[in-house]
């Protein structure tokens, strides 16, 4: 298996190079329709090095902490992304320079590839050595160690340690704690939406932190160790939470949470500044260059990795590197999986951790049956089709308090017919007929966009707020057309959030709006295998705890099964 991982990487690494050196070939245009370049930018404010920009055209996937190139005639400047929305980019410059503000500007994404580290920790795995057991468990070569030999809590303290928190736990997320408790070699739990997921985290975090085990939290991304460590804060404010990683990368922090690099964090660790019980949070890639391929001063007791549904089983083999007895993965591979080279998408390896896990040893994932989100009509649709236990129905069930959770408000007047029909409690999931222009549309569709942005607006009228609201789309283009539709009918400051399921992961709203685009037969079932995604569906249905508006050909829908009788 190492070998074939090392295959693997090499490979992937060869096409991204392949990719890098490409962009240098292509024409501006298709740039910036891949979303690698923003062009025509103007200077708004400079503040120091830091810029505001406004875009006419912004198509970009740019995330704060991404690394961009700043373009100012003939200089270029290197920059971090600090915020991206659709008409306003703001930017750090690395450097003390003053931009003129009567020149146009462009930026692009600084192409790197990062697989180096993870090559290299790989090579490093050998029969034997450190992380070679729990490598082979993930392999499916050695069965989990249901049990810590050294430092387990015993099921009575276990149980005695939870009844102090006095939590309202549901039947399964009680089980599971104990069960992590008890400090399985390896052990997986799958929160399905709403489930509550990463309270579960947090509360095995906060009580084995109690025990003086070291913990260590990870997750594929920043913004997922950020929730981490948020949720744990909310249970306990005592405890001290440390997050490793550049300020920038600390968004929705409280600023309880201390931030520090790993060169600081170690300087401190060494120094006895910093003294356990704590609990320190890291993206993966930084736990495998500090953790596994540098000699590191911090050894964890317990890994609790985040979102491991979307971290590459490539990447998540190594997690034996990091020194900790016990690993317990959190995910849902029924939600959005890891990204993989267009030319690898269908290579066996190309899996999460989470999925290989659970291929290897499906007796040792659990997943929680409760979702305190969706309500029952929501809870139904998704679960059936995301969620199916054995007899092919569904262990997802919603908890008392989401059950009747439905959109019951006053409606403002001068509603027309069609948005009065979708602002009705029932059904909580309704499909709204995107069939408005004369041409068939494919990845932008004009009059659907101006039709969200009215729904939009009478949500807001009904007392939402922009929190309440997402609005999800698979294409770029589309999420421009809805931003600028938004901005003629509703304030600035309260035009919600309007991205792809990729940004909406985790996320939890009232009112869910998705916009599918397409129109055209032969471009959708083309495009089906994107559009209709189980994983991407399923991200797109689940976030909202009231009512669900689905923009699409209904015909087609109903064709390909979305649309049951008792919906179309």
């Amino acid at each position: 298996m190492k070998q074939e991982l090392l295959e693997y990487l090499t490979q992937e690494k060869e096409f991204l190079e392949e990719d890098i050196a490409l962009l240098d070939t292509l024409p501006t245009e298709v740039l910036v329709e891949k979303g690698v370049l923003i062009e025509n930018l103007q200077l708004d404010q400079q503040k120091g090095n830091e810029l505001i920009l406004l875009a006419d055209i912004n198509n970009s996937r740019f995330r704060p902490g991404d690394k961009v190139t700043l373009q100012v005639g003939k200089k270029r400047y290197v920059a971090t992304v600090l915020e991206n929305f659709f008409s306003e980019i703001t930017i750090l410059l690395h450097e003390k320079v003053t931009i003129p503000k009567d020149v146009l500007l462009s930026i692009r994404a600084e192409a790197v590839q990062l697989l180096n580290p993870m090559i290299e920790a790989l090579k490093t795995l050998e029969e034997g050595g450190p992380g070679w057991t729990i490598f082979e468990t993930l392999s499916g070569l050695r069965p989990p160690r249901p049990r810590s030999l050294f430092g387990a809590i015993c099921d009575e303290e276990s149980i005695e340690l939870l009844r102090k928190y006095q939590l309202n736990l549901s039947e399964n997320q009680e089980k599971y704690v104990l069960k992590a408790l008890k400090l399985p070699s390896v052990y997986a739990i799958q929160g399905p939406p709403g489930t509550g997921k990463s309270f579960v985290l947090a509360l095995i975090a906060d009580i084995l932190t109690a025990k003086s085990k070291r913990v260590v939290v990870l997750a594929p991304t920043h913004q997922a160790v950020n929730n981490c460590l948020a949720t744990i804060r909310e249970l306990n404010e005592a405890i001290r939470l440390i997050k490793i990683g550049e300020e920038i990368k600390s968004s929705g922090l409280p600023d309880s949470i201390e931030r520090m690099s790993y060169f600081q964090f170690n300087k401190k660790l060494k120094g006895n500044q910093i003294k356990w019980p704590c609990i320190v949070g890291m993206t993966f890639y930084s736990a495998v260059i500090h953790l596994g391929l540098r000699a590191s001063s911090l050894s964890p007791n317990v890994i609790l990795m985040d979102e491991a549904g979307q971290l590459p089983f490539s990447f998540g083999a190594l997690v034996g590197l990091f020194g900790a007895g016990s690993t317990i993965f959190f995910g849902d591979d029924a939600q959005l999986p890891p990204i993989y080279h267009e030319r690898l998408e269908h290579h066996p390896l190309s899996k999460s951790v989470f999925q290989q896990f659970r291929s290897m040893f499906p007796d040792q994932v659990d997943a929680l049956d409760v979702t305190y989100r969706l309500n029952t009509e929501l809870c139904d649709y998704i679960g059936s089709r995301y969620y199916p236990n054995a007899q092919k129905q569904t262990f997802l069930k919603p908890a008392t308090s989401a059950a009747n959770r439905y959109f019951e408000r006053a409606l403002p007047m001068g509603i027309p017919d069609d948005i009065r029909n979708v602002l009705t409690p029932h059904p909580a999931l309704t499909f709204f007929d995107n069939r408005l222009a004369q041409e068939p549309c494919t990845q932008l569709n004009e009059p659907e966009a101006l039709k969200i942005a009215e729904l939009t607006s009478f949500f807001l009228q009904t007392g939402l707020t922009k929190k309440d609201i997402a609005i999800v789309t698979p294409f770029r283009r589309q999420a421009l057309a809805i931003r600028k539709a938004l901005v003629n009918l509703v304030p600035a400051d309260s035009i919600p959030v309007v991205d792809t399921v990729e940004r909406l992961q985790g996320a939890s709203v009232e009112v869910a709006i998705v916009s599918l685009a397409t129109t055209d037969p032969a471009f959708f079932d083309q495009m089906s295998h994107f559009l209709l995604s189980p994983n991407r569906l399923n991200v797109a249905l689940s976030r909202a705890k009231r009512k669900v508006v689905v923009f699409g050909p209904t015909d087609t829908l109903t064709r390909y099964a979305l649309i049951s009788g008792d919906l179309a």
